[in-house]
C-alpha cells in the first residue's frame, strides 16, 4: 500500500489587469492553480478593493482607484497584499483611451510606474502598434509591430508586471 500526502498550496492567487478584446473595457480577472474567487467591493467613493482567495485560504488583495469617462478608462493602483502580507504602496497606472475612427477603433495604452513608461498606440487605418518605452532615465526606444498588442498588467508575488 501506497500512502501519498498533497502538499498545502501556499501559493496566493495572482491578478492581471488587461483589456476585453472586443470591447476594449479594462477588466480585471484572478488565476491560481486551484479553484479561486474574486470578489470586488468598493471601499470608498472612488477607491474598489479587488480581493482572489483560493480553495486554501490563501489570498491576493489588490485596492485600485477606477475612472471611466467617455472613451477614456484609468487604473491607479494604490496598494496590494500578497499572501496575507502587509500592503505595499504603489504608484502606478494604467490609462486606456479609445478613439472611434472610420475604420474602426484607435487604442492608446498607458502604463506609468515610477518613472518608467510604457506607452502602446494602435493605429486602426495601419492595422500597426507603435510601442514606446521609456525608462527611468528617460531614455527612449520605439518598435512598430503588424495587428492589434494589448497591454496586460499581471501581480506576481506582490509585483505589477507589465507585458504585451
Amino acid at each position: 500500500t501506497t500512502l501519498s500526502i498533497a502538499d498545502p498550496d501556499a501559493t496566493a492567487p495572482e491578478l492581471q489587469i488587461t483589456l476585453d478584446p472586443t470591447t476594449f473595457e479594462t477588466i480585471i480577472t484572478a488565476t491560481d492553480n486551484q479553484n479561486v474567487t474574486l470578489t470586488k467591493t468598493p471601499t470608498t467613493f472612488s477607491q474598489t478593493q479587488y480581493l482572489a482567495t483560493d480553495d486554501a485560504g490563501n489570498t491576493t488583495t489588490l485596492l485600485v482607484t477606477m475612472q471611466n469617462k467617455k472613451n477614456v478608462d484609468t487604473v491607479i493602483f494604490n496598494s496590494i497584499s500578497y499572501a496575507q502580507d502587509a500592503p505595499l504602496n504603489l504608484k502606478s497606472s494604467f490609462i486606456v483611451t479609445r478613439i472611434p475612427v472610420k475604420n474602426g477603433i484607435n487604442l492608446m495604452q498607458n502604463w506609468i510606474n515610477k518613472g518608467e513608461q510604457i506607452q502602446l498606440v494602435y493605429t486602426a487605418k495601419t492595422q500597426q502598434t507603435k510601442i514606446t518605452i521609456i525608462d527611468q532615465k528617460k531614455r527612449k526606444t520605439t518598435k512598430t509591430f503588424p495587428g492589434k498588442k494589448i497591454l496586460t498588467i499581471d501581480t506576481h508575488q506582490g509585483k505589477l508586471i507589465p507585458s504585451y
